[in-house]
């Protein structure tokens, strides 16, 4: 499984291995800041770059991202999408977007890693 954060495609497309950003996704790839950029911000297709910079394929994909625009873009993909209400958005405006996994934040660890697992 590869799990990619919304900030970390949009760093791995403004500077792939600069800072290890896209140099290799593997399982829980992540980045521990926000990427910058507004929540309004279309980025439909950085998860697809950021796949193919990475050298990975979509299937088995995970993004994780807190944003409608997030959401949107990980389904552009075709990939699963799973969206954490931390940032500005509801869980209902998460969902009502199309996440396939809403999860209010990520303090419950058990239930992250189960539905980020493979047929979460």
């Amino acid at each position: 499984m590869t799990t990619v954060s919304a900030a970390a495609a949009t760093r791995a497309t403004r500077s792939p291995g600069a800072d290890g950003a896209g140099a290799g996704f593997g399982a829980g790839a992540r980045c521990a800041h926000d990427a910058g950029g507004s929540p309004k911000e279309e980025r439909p297709d950085l998860v697809a770059i950021a796949l193919q910079r990475a050298g990975r394929q979509r299937e088995g994909a995970v993004l994780v991202g807190d944003t409608p625009a997030d959401v949107r873009a990980g389904l552009k993909a075709g990939v699963r999408v799973v969206a954490v209400a931390t940032g500005r958005s509801s869980r209902d405006d998460l969902r009502a977007t199309g996440a396939h996994d809403v999860l209010a934040d990520l303090v419950d660890t058990e239930r992250v890693v189960q539905v980020l697992a493979p047929g979460g």
